[in-house]
């Protein structure tokens, strides 16, 4: 059996300059006193809205922890799962047309539709 988790045999040098990029970021925010925001959350700023302001600010530094353990750790037993799949799609084209293209989004649906109905909406 894989193992779920593992090193990486050698760095992977783009998560760390993923990771110094997101750094960067968080240094001009805490020295603007403004967050970087996208289209569906602005920009935050530390004396208009602080709580928001923080919110980003950890979520920034969390994007960096991230990126940081993705550099140094790998997951075997995701990619071989993924591997298998592509497998399992060349031998069975059919099979894997049907399971993958009508029978999922039907599932996705289905459970989107089950979730409203358990909340009420």
């Amino acid at each position: 059996m894989k193992k779920f988790i593992s090193k990486r045999e050698s760095i992977e040098s783009a998560y760390l300059w993923i990771a110094a990029l997101l750094i960067f970021i968080i240094m001009l925010e805490l020295l603007t006193g403004w967050s970087m925001g996208s289209k569906s959350s602005p920009s935050q700023s530390l004396k208009i809205n602080p709580e928001q302001f923080w919110f980003e600010i950890k979520l920034h530094c969390g994007f960096v922890s991230w990126a940081i353990f993705r550099a140094f750790i790998t997951f075997p037993l995701i990619r071989a799962t993924y591997n298998g799949m592509l497998r399992f799609r060349e031998k069975r084209k059919i099979i894997a047309n049907i399971l993958f293209y009508v029978l999922t989004p039907i599932l996705v649906v289905f459970l989107f539709l089950t979730l409203l109905y358990i909340t009420g909406l």
